[in-house]
């Protein structure tokens, strides 16, 4: 499957004329490693080879910071899980309305 999303892509750049390419963005998904690969292996062979496609690689940053962002809310969410729930148990608790 890797090497034929490779194959689409290919396609469409032909079909389309671009035979210059610098970069591919993508995300960090594992089969973008086959792809890429797959980009770079035919694409050597193009007269337009643009650095040797040594930078044809390029991930996403959003994607990256986003995966960041996600993941620190996530612990983020359990702190303000705790802190809610001591909010509740001190409201609830009978002590509180004893003057």
């Amino acid at each position: 499957m890797d090497e034929t999303i490779g194959q689409v892509i290919e396609n469409f750049l032909l079909d389309w004329g671009i035979d210059k390419l610098l970069t591919v963005t993508v995300d960090n998904a594992s089969f973008n490693s086959v792809t890429i690969s797959y980009l770079k292996n035919v694409m050597k062979d193009w007269p337009t080879n643009i650095l040797s496609n040594e930078h044809l690689h390029v991930r996403c940053c959003t994607h990256i910071v986003n995966l960041i962002v996600c993941d620190g809310l996530k612990k983020m969410n359990v702190s303000v899980v705790k802190i809610r729930n001591t909010i509740r148990l001190v409201r609830s608790s009978p002590s509180r309305f004893v003057t």
